[in-house]
């Protein structure tokens, strides 16, 4: 299973942790997880190229770790990425079931 914890900051998206395989087919054949990556990517990608927003990032191909935090708050679109993210996740769950992936949020509060 494939889990996305979003963290939130005074109710605004700042960052995930996803950990995981979705595990619905074999490696290499898993569209889940291949559609869960690429909204996960493109989200990086755009919140970090587009916006050119300040950010940590961490992976583990091996492990399905991928954690990005965004540590500036310039772009208001930045927000949309995020809930643009949240809602192609929760397609993908409503399609594929729950099993393959979990949808969490946090608030935090450290900057």
């Amino acid at each position: 299973m494939t889990k996305v914890v979003f963290e939130k900051r005074g109710g605004r998206y700042t960052g995930f942790e996803a950990s995981g395989h979705a595990l619905y087919a074999s490696k290499g054949n898993d569209i889940v997880c291949a559609s869960i990556s690429i909204l996960l990517f493109n989200t990086v990608n755009a919140i970090t190229e587009i916006n050119r927003e300040e950010y940590e990032l961490a992976s583990d191909k091996e492990e399905g770790i991928l954690i990005f935090r965004v540590l500036s708050e310039k772009e208001e679109s930045t927000e949309t990425l995020f809930e643009a993210l949240v809602m192609g996740l929760k397609g993908i769950r409503a399609e594929y079931g729950k099993k393959y992936l979990k949808i969490d949020e946090k608030e935090v509060t450290k900057c």
